[in-house]
């Protein structure tokens, strides 16, 4: 079990059930409410079973779902970011304050905190079966050395 992308995913997760947008103090909009949440939580669930079952050997797959995530939370933090700019600039006496909620947020946070550990899964990865492969080359290299005094001995 990858414990850092399992904490990752549940973050991204709880994301998308928290408010995105708030209209004054007693109407939001959830993430879910969203399309674009939709995708975002199916690919942080699917992160959530590779990072609780495929111990870090699905990490390229996992940096591919956090980069997913993040890109689609970036543009609806950019979107969201227009609105509230719009809203404040034309705010009246009567209108309700537009803000952002603290679920986009969360995403954001937890899709930089995926692809962080992601891209260490890999780079240790990488250098781990380097060292299985040299390990590798050790061994064969001993058996063909055993195998060679073995036909020596048999020889003499």
């Amino acid at each position: 079990m990858n414990i850092p992308a399992t904490i990752s995913s549940i973050l991204i997760i709880i994301g998308c059930f928290l408010p995105w947008v708030q209209m004054g103090a007693l109407i939001n909009n959830k993430g879910i409410n969203n399309s674009d949440a939709i995708i975002i939580l199916a690919a942080s669930m699917v992160s959530l079973i590779i990072s609780i079952a495929a111990k870090r050997k699905w990490a390229l797959l996992n940096l591919l779902l956090g980069l997913i995530c993040g890109f689609v939370a970036m543009i609806n933090y950019q979107d969201l970011v227009k609105r509230v700019d719009a809203n404040q600039s034309k705010e009246d006496l009567f209108s309700l304050s537009l803000s952002m909620g603290p679920g986009l947020y969360f995403v954001l946070i937890g899709s930089a905190l995926l692809i962080i550990v992601s891209i260490i899964d890999v780079i240790s990865g990488n250098k781990k079966n380097k060292l299985e492969k040299s390990q590798n080359v050790v061994e064969l290299n001993s058996l063909i050395n055993s195998q060679k005094r073995e036909e020596e001995n048999a020889n003499q």
